[in-house]
């Protein structure tokens, strides 16, 4: 079935048609030649460290660590983990990987000690790369996973582990290195990466070759010419895979950052004269409201990609209004089909006047917008699950055909998540099926009910949820600020909120994601489960 064109042209809910070829022999190959073509440029800056690599570095030190994983017995189709924070040494293992035809599967050190032992065991990989943070972690995973396999980490020496730099010291290798050369970049798996999970564990989801080559081309299509760019983001997110990926195939400079503190992130933007930010709405707002950036100065910074949290049109004003030379684009993208939507440079003025939206459909990508029960294409301006196509979608969930299946209707990937598109085919998302809120029998959307939240001066996060008996609206108050229900309640009547949650229930956290989305599973489970506590009192002994 085509996608949907009631109300706009087909062009508008299908992005435009590339044409790629597919004999570059694979990610390895391709990079490891183009890595030669400006072998003298700046590759990357490790900001904690304080190294600076140029392209010919990280091409020689990848051939090195790909030889010591093959001296090792990694080869083809073994799954490698990586779980640590991004530094120099992280980019060189995952082209070392690629060059001898090895799957990398990066795992977060923020996810939960219970989801990572499911994931490692069932990935059951030949080798893991660590931090001194993550190692201990890793040993006792595999230990409870009855898993055995070889502990590489980034730092001093440790027992049962072998350092990093051992890797690069003194072993001879013949000086022609012959990367891995895939037939099928299509059907060839690169990456295996863990969803979000913020309806439930993780999934692993595999991704081809072909996947990050289409992704890198949809980078470079919606990015303004970038020159350097940060992100904030780990290596288990989509994103920075594409992202570093970008950096092989494009004269793009990396700055990988130590952890986000805003002062250090304006220092970095002004000394290394940063064009490109990579953020989630969160960390945006906390650095365009911190007093650092009137000390220094960020006219360099042109487009800072936010998402993966939920934005609202007052996040974009609040934004737009502190750094206005600043473009604050959204982008959508899932694990398992990339990015779909996102706003070309030269639309963002536009973008503006359409608070709300995420963007248009990208290249290679064409969407459906179904109602929920029916499963029939919706009109314009009509809510529904948000369906999609792709040139490159991912070759499935890891060793679960039943749930790929699942996953798709008439050859379309189904999000989960509820979108509309209005005549002009600027795409909005409203929020994801799993979080529809029970409203007097009729499921809705809690995004309203929580935008209006969310402008009151004193909240920071809030989070609508709802069971057949009550709507609850969760709320994280800012440092230092008082809130009470009736003030709150008061402040949702003055903006016309029809539909006002029953009980308000202030906390003190939210239960999240390593990349900071609300698990809502997890708080529902805390919220509206009703706890059965039995106490000592009111149980007896008779003795005879």
């Amino acid at each position: 079935m085509e996608p949907v064109t009631i109300g706009v042209t087909k062009e508008y809910l299908e992005g435009a048609s590339v044409n790629e070829c597919e004999d570059y022999g694979g990610l390895g190959a391709h990079f490891l030649d183009t890595l030669y073509e400006h072998i003298n440029k700046i590759h990357q800056i490790d900001t904690v460290t304080g190294a600076t690599e140029t392209n010919g570095s990280v091409r020689t030190r990848s051939i090195q660590i790909a030889h010591e994983l093959r001296h090792f017995g990694v080869g083809e189709n073994d799954i490698v983990i990586i779980c640590c924070r991004g530094h120099a040494d992280q980019t060189v293992v995952v082209l070392a990987c690629l060059l001898i035809g090895s799957i990398v599967a990066p795992i977060d050190p923020e996810l939960q000690h219970k989801e990572c032992v499911e994931l490692i065991r069932q990935l059951r990989p030949k080798i893991f790369f660590c931090d001194l943070r993550t190692l201990k972690q890793m040993e006792r995973v595999c230990a409870e996973s009855e898993i055995t396999a070889i502990m590489v980490h980034f730092g001093e020496q440790q027992q049962y582990a072998i350092p990093f730099r051992k890797l690069l010291m003194t072993r001879h290798y013949p000086e022609q290195f012959k990367p891995v050369s895939v037939d099928q970049p299509r059907k060839k798996v690169a990456f295996i990466m863990a969803t979000q999970g913020t309806n439930g564990s993780p999934k692993l989801v595999c991704l081809s070759h072909h996947f990050i080559f289409c992704q890198v081309k949809v980078f470079l299509n919606v990015m303004e010419l970038p020159e350097k760019i940060i992100s904030y983001y780990p290596l288990s997110w989509v994103m920075q895979v594409v992202l570093m990926c970008l950096c092989f195939k494009a004269h793009v400079v990396r700055v990988l950052p130590g952890a986000f503190v805003e002062r250090t992130a304006c220092k970095l933007i002004h000394d290394l004269k940063v064009d490109h930010a990579f953020l989630n709405t969160d960390l945006a707002l906390q650095l365009v409201e911190h007093v650092a950036v009137r000390d220094f100065n960020l006219s360099s910074l042109r487009c800072v990609f936010i998402g993966s949290l939920t934005t609202t049109s007052h996040d974009i004003k609040r934004l737009s209004h502190r750094l206005p030379k600043v473009k604050f684009t959204q982008m959508y993208c899932t694990t398992e089909v990339g990015i779909v939507v996102a706003t070309p440079p030269e639309d963002y003025p536009e973008s503006l006047e359409r608070i709300g939206t995420v963007g248009k459909v990208v290249q290679n990508c064409k969407i459906r917008i179904v109602d929920i029960e029916k499963r029939k294409d919706l009109d314009v301006e009509s809510s529904g699950e948000l369906l999609v196509a792709s040139d490159c979608m991912m070759l499935g969930y890891f060793k679960n055909i039943a749930l790929t299946k699942a996953s798709t209707q008439e050859g379309y990937f189904k999000t989960g998540d509820i979108a509309r598109y209005d005549s002009g085919g600027w795409i909005f998302i409203e929020g994801t099926i799993s979080d529809l809120i029970n409203v007097e029998g009729t499921n809705e959307s809690p995004r309203e009910i929580e935008e209006i939240i969310l402008q009151h001066p004193y909240v920071k996060d809030t989070a609508v949820i709802s069971d057949e008996k009550e709507v609850v609206a969760c709320v994280i108050v800012k440092t230092d600020a008082k809130l009470d229900e009736d003030k709150l309640t008061k402040f949702m009547s003055d903006r016309n909120l029809l539909r006002k949650p029953a009980r308000i229930l202030f906390m003190s956290d939210f239960p999240t994601t390593p990349l900071g989305k609300i698990r809502r599973d997890l708080l529902k489970q805390d919220v509206l489960t009703i706890k059965i506590e039995r106490s000592t009192d009111h149980l007896s002994t008779t003795s005879c």
